[in-house]
Order: structure tokens, then sequence, then C-alpha cells
């Protein structure tokens, strides 16, 4: 069966929707306010682009990869009933998130984003519990929840502390590391300088989590470096980082360079394999529009060989990269002519608090704190020396 939705930015009416009950985009129809369609998807003469427009909103469902969530939907079929999808849990909450304020409001509904949005009212833990493993002894199950349109694959949900809104992720077994990565980044962070979201422990149920703020507010947004690429079209012989970093000028984002560039450092140290067009991106204002500048630095768990071995943690290799390069080191030659800002000696007197903070995940008996330890200050050294050796100077600010 086909309904009719209004695509809503906050409460300002967008473009229509013609969708299905399982939340597959059919068709869009009027355009309300071709400025406030989701960055990217715009088209030519003030159309949607329907492609890309299908990709966005499928991104707000949560990956069939996420760990554990086709448990969940099994626990959510055999105790409660419901036989349900990724993409039809984000109708069940009209699409709201705790990311950015886009939501669907059914036609002729009458719902309004103050009375249903998800960062000043109400929303259940029903959802967010299974999703991490957790049981709930509820005989009617609320599944309207921000926990629907979270991406990512690891274990998570939104939690609510003295009325403000947590991000509790999970980790991976056997190491369950991903979470003490979290604020050893935060750490580093701190150290250089690099604007960051905090991070720290949770523990429950003898899982370890990673534990938080939102880095959105009611009014202020989160939008993908993806959709931020797409408002412009590269060019064959333009560079991923070299095209973004366009991007963002014609945007007026401002101090996009020196955020990217700070990034690109803080993932060389923690061997981050991870760092992707969906997980860092630039705040906007979704009232007025305007673009605040590159996102704090987020989601850095999947990184310092959180899966590896403890006779593969080598940090001389040069391993892979997700980003505008594919290793860490060729993404190091795309920032010249920059001046070293750097307080290496911050950096190297984190080596006692990051051993602390190894020490207190379940590696047993195991020398893989030490090791870990160890090899982030080596790969501190080597950037310090990759960064002295060079022939030209290097500066961070643009």
């Amino acid at each position: 069966m086909e309904t009719n939705y209004i695509l809503m930015h906050r409460n300002i009416p967008v473009a229509e929707l013609l969708l299905e009950d399982d939340g597959t985009v059919i068709a869009a129809g009027k355009i309300f306010s071709f400025e406030h369609l989701p960055v990217g998807t715009g088209g030519k003469k003030n159309h949607l682009n329907i492609a890309m427009f299908r990709r966005w909103f499928k991104g707000r469902s949560i990956p069939a990869s996420r760990a554990g969530f086709q448990q969940t939907l099994n626990n959510l079929e055999h105790q409660y009933g419901i036989i349900t999808s990724s993409s039809e849990l984000v109708l069940r909450c009209y699409g709201l998130s705790l990311s950015d304020q886009y939501w669907v409001q059914p036609k002729n509904s009458g719902l309004n984003w103050n009375h249903i949005n998800f960062y000043t009212n109400y929303f259940s833990d029903d959802i967010g519990k299974l999703l991490v493993g957790q049981q709930t002894s509820k005989r009617k199950i609320d599944l309207c929840s921000p926990n629907n349109t979270s991406d990512g694959w690891l274990p998570k949900k939104w939690v609510v502390i003295n009325g403000e809104r947590f991000l509790m992720k999970g980790s991976k077994k056997p190491y369950q590391q991903e979470p003490f990565n979290e604020v050893i980044a935060s750490l580093l962070c701190t150290a250089m300088n690099i604007n960051h979201v905090p991070y720290k422990i949770f523990k429950q149920d003898d899982n370890f989590y990673s534990l938080c703020p939102n880095m959105t507010t009611e009014q202020i947004e989160l939008v993908p470096a993806y959709y931020i690429s797409l408002t412009k079209q590269r060019q064959a012989n333009v560079s991923f980082y070299d095209h973004f970093l366009t991007c963002c000028d014609t945007l007026k984002i401002p101090n996009a360079r020196l955020s990217v560039n700070q990034m690109i450092l803080l993932d060389y140290l923690m061997v981050n394999t991870d760092r992707h067009f969906g997980n860092f991106g630039a705040l906007r204002n979704s009232e007025t529009l305007e673009w605040i500048g590159i996102a704090p630095i987020f989601d850095t768990g999947t990184s310092l060989w959180n899966d590896r071995i403890e006779s593969e943690i080598i940090p001389t290799m040069d391993y892979s990269s997700s980003c505008f390069e594919n290793t860490h080191q060729k993404q190091l030659t795309l920032l010249h002519h920059w001046k070293d800002t750097i307080n290496w000696d911050a950096i190297f007197n984190l080596r006692d608090v990051c051993l602390h903070t190894l020490y207190q995940a379940p590696f047993g008996k195991s020398q893989r704190p030490q090791q870990l330890t160890n090899a982030l200050m080596k790969r501190t050294e080597m950037l310090w020396q990759h960064m002295h050796q060079q022939n030209h100077q290097i500066y961070l600010e643009p």
C-alpha cells in the first residue's frame, strides 16, 4: 500500500513523498523548499534527485551488518509477533533521528516537530535494549525511538542521563577494545587541540561500552561528508581530498582544511582503518542553513589494531585507510605546505594514561596494553620524524 508523506525539516515542509509501508521511496512530488532539501539530493532546475534521495533515506536505516541486528528482528517476531525490517522501523519513528532535524509527516496527520522530536521529548528504550542484547519484560513494546535511525555496525543505543542525550556504543569480542580506543582518541585530540566528542567507558553486565554526548542539538545537525562531496561534480584529475575541500569552500564551511588535516594526523596515529565519508562531516544550523564548521572528531573506535592478535601489532607498517587515500602514509602526502604547531611533548606525556586506560580492558594477563601503548608512541615518533624530515614546511592553517 502506498502512503503520502511530507518530508519535513523541523516544521518546514520540504517535499511531497510517496512511500511504501516498508519505507521504500516510490516517488517525489511537489518541492516546497528546494534549499531545505537534504544536502546532496537537489537536482537541476530546483528538482529532487530521486536516486540520491533514495540513498539518503535508506541511510537512515540500521545497516544489515549491525552486530546482533538480525537477532533483534527475530526477537521482535517471536516475542511480540512483530515482523518488521530496518526500513520499516524508520517509518515507526517518522524518520526522526538524533543526528539531524529531518522527518516524514504522514499527510493530513497534523503532527508537529515540537511535539514528537527526540531532542526534547520522551522516547522509549524498548528497541534500544534489544539492539544491545538486553532483555525487556514488557508485554507490549514501543518502537518509536531514535535507535531506529542509527547507523554503524557495532551495537548501540541512545540513552538519556539527567535530560541529556548520550550515545552508548558497544564493542566487538574477543578484545572489546573499541570503547577504550575512543577514550585514547579523546586524549590525543585534547593534546593536539583538536575539536572532538569526549568519550568515557561504561560497563554493564560484563560488557564494555563507550558513552559520548550528542554533538547535535534541536537546531544543529550533522551533514555527512559524503553528501557534502555531492554538491559539486568531481573532475577525473582532482583528488578526493581536494574535491572535498573545494565543496567545503563553495558551501562556505569555515576552517575545513585545518579540521580535515587534523583528522588525518589523528587517524595516522591511531591507525584508524574505518574513517570514511559517513563518519565525519560538518555541522550546520537547520533553521538558518548557516554552516558552523567541520564536526568534532567522533567514531575512532576501529583503530589501534582492535581486531588484531598481538603478533600483528606492527607500528612501522603502512596500514590501509578508507578515506581520501588507501593508506595512511599516502594521506600524509596530502598535507603539504603547512607549519608544525603540534605540542609533541603533550602527546608523548600521554604514555602512562593510555597504558592505564588499556589496562582496564578485558585483555586478561596479556602484554597487549603495554604493546599497544608502545606502538602508539612509536607512531607518534614516526609522525614527528616524517614532519621534520620533509623538504617543505608544514602548515595546519589553511
